[in-house]
């Protein structure tokens, strides 16, 4: 636990929300550039929105091989290595003279690179953060946000001043600062004594971390209230013999991972976090050209989008501060979000004028947070040893869903020549996603069964 309690973690800290802001954040800008693109190309615009949604696909699809290279490696060097990636198809692409090119160097390369450098980055704060995983997954998740309406006003003044192909150059040399954040990215194990660590003496607290009687899997007591600390003893006392198990096989990823399928309570999570991908990218893709038929002018219907940036800023930090602060379970702090989120986000649909869309982009960017909450969820239900190996499987499901849901959204609209129906689709499964985890105590017993079997 010396890497939970000592000062550089929150350096760790800061090194995410920075990671945050240049993968995922600058790739959910580069909507500034579709317009440009389908100009300078002569391209449709359902051809070149290919090239900018492959990314982000790319990059939660290839996370199963990301924990495979992060086992193997290290997430430092991976995250190092996945920052270069990055910064070099930002670099390339700006010779692309095709969309086709744009298809491999942005969205093949640049997304692969880009989800290497989150997938690291997530790894790291798994080894220094337990109990305050909500904060930190807050924090994190206001990076996204910040480098999201950030970097849209900044590739729109790189247009103006030096054209799409100097945008994207500059913003490859911006990316390879990844790296130099990843460079500070030790693991816990070594942090007491590495020489990045400029508290090495004085570092460590003088008080040690209580410990906690491990408790039954139903006790009801701590059902929807636990501090973190507690939460994982009893998941690490219900799963120590898969734990065991996995340490005997801890260079083998198919090993872990086919253990860890065997989990009936990550089949849940699993679920619920699809679920939840394949609804909440829906509004991210539609909700600008929902502005638009809605009678919105172009410039306005664009701040739409700015809104739920700035409002995941606001409420990503706040909602996991004061999850952290009363010491709540992530599973019940998530299925609030989810709840409340796909109930704004289904009854919008009765409210389409320009003040129902901005409170409903308010809205949705405030209660942003649930993706942070289930992986926090991840750590504290399975056990930090099994949150990489979980996660990766987890990105796999969700660049499927980050792909069905708009198309499915967009068949929809097709059918009805509306977004109204769309929006109630993606309300309905972000409430599914929720109420899927009032299985978790059939889950766990079932879990329990499964391991005293073995």
């Amino acid at each position: 636990m010396e890497a939970e309690t000592c000062k550089y973690r929150w350096i760790i800290l800061a090194g995410a929300f920075v990671n945050l802001a240049l993968t995922w954040g600058l790739l959910y800008s580069v909507g500034v550039l579709y317009k440009v693109w389908i100009s300078y190309f002569n391209s449709p615009a359902s051809y070149v929105s290919l090239a900018g949604a492959l990314p982000v696909s790319i990059g939660c699809i290839t996370g199963p091989l990301y924990g495979f290279l992060g086992g193997k490696f290290g997430f430092r060097k991976c995250g190092i290595m996945g920052g270069f990636i990055m910064a070099s198809g930002w670099i390339i692409s700006s010779f692309a003279e095709s969309v086709q090119t744009l298809c491999f160097t942005f969205g093949a390369i640049t997304g692969f690179g880009a989800g290497m450098v989150a997938f690291s980055t997530s790894a790291i704060i798994n080894d220094y953060f337990v109990r305050h995983r909500l904060l930190a997954e807050g924090f994190m998740g206001a990076g996204l946000c910040f480098g999201n309406f950030l970097f849209s006003v900044l590739q729109q003044q790189l247009l103006n001043n030096y054209q799409w192909r100097g945008a994207l150059l500059i913003t490859g040399g911006v990316c390879f600062n990844a790296c130099v954040v990843c460079m500070c990215f030790i693991p816990g194990i070594k942090i007491k004594t590495h020489p990045f660590n400029f508290w090495p003496e004085n570092d460590m607290p003088k008080y040690k971390l209580p410990k906690h009687n491990h408790k039954e899997i139903n006790d009801k007591k701590t059902e929807f209230q636990s501090s973190p600390v507690e939460e994982k003893a009893s998941c690490l006392d219900k799963t120590n013999k898969l734990l065991r198990e996995t340490t005997r096989n801890k260079n083998n990823f198919a090993s872990r991972s086919l253990q860890l399928f065997s989990s009936p309570v990550f089949w849940m999570l699993l679920i619920s976090d699809f679920l939840s991908w394949t609804a909440i990218y829906v509004p991210y893709v539609h909700l600008v050209k929902r502005g638009k038929l809605s009678n919105l002018s172009e410039d306005t219907s664009a701040w739409l989008s700015s809104t739920v940036g700035v409002a995941g800023f606001v409420g990503r930090p706040l909602t996991g501060v004061i999850g952290s602060y009363f010491q709540i379970h992530p599973l019940w702090c998530y299925v609030v979000i989810q709840m409340s989120c796909g109930f704004a986000t289904f009854f919008s649909s009765f409210w389409s004028n320009t003040y129902g869309l901005f409170i409903f982009a308010a809205m949705f960017g405030f209660l942003s947070n649930g993706y942070g909450m289930i992986k926090a969820s991840v750590a504290l239900m399975l056990g930090k040893d099994c949150f990489v190996d979980a996660f990766s499987w987890m990105l796999l499901e969700e660049g499927i869903g980050i792909i069905l849901g708009p198309v499915l959204a967009g068949f929809i609209y097709d059918a009805t020549q509306s977004y109204s129906w769309s929006f109630r689709f993606s309300g309905s499964l972000l409430v599914l996603s929720a109420l899927i985890c009032f299985l978790k105590p059939l889950a766990e017993k079932c879990e329990k069964k499964i391991i005293q079997h073995q």
